[in-house]
């Protein structure tokens, strides 16, 4: 027999349990499982102008500046998909 399991998390580290399977006419069988969740709860909102998701990682367009020209702003948005609040630090690659 085959038992197919998938997972679904919001959050990422280390989880163990227990499987119990039991058949009728058959010992219980517990199963120890161990899954290790890596990734990132956050991402960007995909459906915004300028947004690139098709990289090694997600860009921003934010267009050409010309030298001297003051500050540029770009609004865009976050999706936090864990059970957490969280804190973005927002590194720009092109200075």
């Amino acid at each position: 027999m085959e038992v197919k399991v998938t997972l679904y998390n919001d959050i990422c580290g280390i989880f163990n349990d227990c499987l119990i399977a039991q058949v009728e006419g058959l010992a219980t069988l517990q199963l120890p499982i161990k899954v290790k969740v890596t990734g990132s709860p956050i991402m960007l909102a995909p459906n915004q102008v300028g947004i690139n998701l098709s990289g090694e990682y997600p860009t921003i367009n934010m267009g050409t500046v010309v030298r001297g020209t003051g500050p540029i702003v770009k609004n865009f948005n976050l999706v936090n998909n864990g059970p957490s609040e969280a804190e973005i630090g927002i590194n720009d690659k092109s200075i």
